[in-house]
């Protein structure tokens, strides 16, 4: 029997089980395969790259734990904006306020890029009223919130001291959107009445309902789900939840294009004998 013969004759079982194995290799260590890099993200990844250290940014979180996609977003940006240096300013419209401390303490290792909590970074907890909360923050940041989330006076902190309360202080704000008042929110409380420049991390599910917002740039840039934010993750070099997530897919089509190929080649040679004679 000719090689093209065995295989042609290959037992399906075995395919099926190198798609596995590929799907589970690539999930245990993604290799950050490119994929396409959308406009809204190479906008966001500018965006934080004119930033100086020590510029500020303002994060408002409206997910739940459940929030994968617009999780995966805001890590990636966060360890950018980690890297580059930027102070940055926490708080939760929603009560799943121990998330916060999952992605910063768990995901972004802020202590890994040198940042110190208080010096760097500060989270100010769940801040209630939802869209009066984002207002209250915008419009009186520090006469809102007078301890953090641990229950320590803000006063202590040198980054609390460097802040006043006009919005304009910040360059822009990151955020991660899954619940209301979310994304929508922060246009009209920071965005229309303070020019803020704002990020969204959402899901690509949202993307076609957000992207007037983005043509307009009312939104300067967006992470949409894990495609967009394992391009992200390839432009600072640190693959992770999104390559994770994209890199398994992209290695099992690359797989099944190989197979595609090899087997038709197969049939071809097994269709002509072997010898490129006539087909029979």
């Amino acid at each position: 029997m000719s090689l093209a013969d065995r295989i042609m004759k290959i037992d399906r079982r075995i395919i099926y089980a190198l798609i596995f194995i590929v799907i589970f290799l690539f999930s245990l260590k993604p290799m950050g395969i490119p994929v396409v890099t959308q406009p809204w993200v190479i906008d966001t990844y500018k965006l934080v790259e004119s930033l100086q250290p020590g510029d500020k940014v303002l994060i408002c979180w409206s997910l739940y734990p459940v929030s994968n996609e617009q999780i995966a977003g805001a890590v990636v940006i966060l360890q950018h904006l980690c890297m580059r240096g930027i102070k940055t300013v926490h708080f939760q419209t929603q009560t799943a306020v121990d998330l916060v401390d999952d992605v910063m303490l768990n995901k972004v290792h802020p202590e890994s890029y040198g940042q110190v909590y208080g010096k760097d970074w500060l989270w100010l907890g769940y801040i209630s009223g939802l869209e009066a909360g984002q207002a209250a923050i915008a419009q009186n940041l520090k006469g809102t919130v007078t301890v953090d989330k641990y229950g320590n006076q803000l006063s202590q902190y040198s980054l609390w001291n460097e802040l006043t309360n006009d919005a304009r202080q910040f360059k822009f704000v990151l955020s991660p959107s899954a619940e209301t008042p979310g994304t929508a929110g922060v246009l009209r409380q920071f965005q229309i009445p303070y020019g803020l420049k704002i990020v969204e991390s959402g899901s690509a599910f949202s993307l076609g309902s957000v992207m007037p917002f983005y043509a307009s740039k009312q939104y300067w840039g967006m992470v949409a789900g894990f495609p967009d934010c394992a391009a992200y993750e390839k432009l600072i070099g640190k693959p992770g939840i999104g390559s994770r997530s994209t890199d398994p897919l992209s290695a099992m089509g690359l797989l099944v294009f190989g197979l595609l190929l090899v087997s038709n080649i197969a049939y071809i040679i097994s269709k002509l004998g072997g010898k490129g004679g006539s087909v029979k």
